[in-house]
């Protein structure tokens, strides 16, 4: 699946996947520009900051893994995940 990561999430987030074709907006020259009517899969973060992402890479990654077209999920970071998670 081709994923595109929106402008402000931290470029490390790419390589951390798994198999999807990763790409940044700022890498394809797409700073700034709105969906030009495509039904797109949308996977919301409830955080940009990596020190967070991070820790909860298996639940974006199954996020990302499951997103239809014109689909949206969120991944929540708020909850505190239980010791051995």
């Amino acid at each position: 699946m081709r994923v595109l990561l929106d402008e402000n999430l931290d470029h490390r987030l790419r390589k951390s996947l798994g198999t999807h074709e990763v790409f940044t907006a700022s890498y394809k020259g797409w700073d700034g520009l709105k969906n030009a009517g495509r039904r797109l899969a949308i996977v919301s973060l409830s955080s940009i900051e990596w020190r967070v992402i991070k820790n909860y890479l298996p639940q974006i990654v199954g996020a990302v893994d499951n997103a239809l077209p014109g689909s949206f999920q969120a991944v929540d970071f708020s909850r505190k995940k239980s010791p051995g998670q």
